[in-house]
């Protein structure tokens, strides 16, 4: 949804994504712990999705309460 979808050879989000795969261990997961935040996640995370995909956002709000909300509180296995 990030990365797909776009008009051939714009790639928006190429930086942003890099971020989650790309620093020390720690910078890492203090950001996928932000970027999965309610608030965050809403106002930053679900724009960023193209517009081929924006119909998807009630779908991956439920997929992140099934992932990291199991028990009513942010949850990282």
């Amino acid at each position: 949804c990030l990365s797909c979808g776009w008009e051939d050879g714009k790639k928006p989000n190429k930086e942003y994504l890099s971020k989650r795969y790309t620093g020390t261990a720690y910078e890492i997961f203090d950001f996928k712990e932000t970027e999965m935040e309610s608030s965050h996640f809403v106002r930053q995370l679900l724009p960023k999705f193209s517009l081929k995909f924006r119909s998807l956002w009630d779908l991956a709000m439920e997929f992140r309460k099934i992932l990291f909300l199991p028990y009513g509180e942010f949850y990282i296995g």
